[in-house]
């Protein structure tokens, strides 16, 4: 697990922390997540990648 410096969209708690699995079948591949150790939320990296808007 790595710790991120982020503040958590739901909370607003800098409680941020990326895991990933790695899952046998080819075609899952490994999937990363960024999970909130306050509460349920839960993000697929590529999924906050997709709503990420650079200004």
């Amino acid at each position: 697990m790595k710790k991120l410096f982020g503040l958590c969209p739901e909370c607003k708690k800098q409680e941020l922390f990326m895991t990933e699995y790695k899952c046998l079948k080819i075609i899952m591949k490994t999937k990363n997540w960024i999970v909130c150790k306050n509460c349920d939320y839960v993000i697929q990296i590529e999924k906050l990648k997709n709503s990420l808007c650079c200004v």
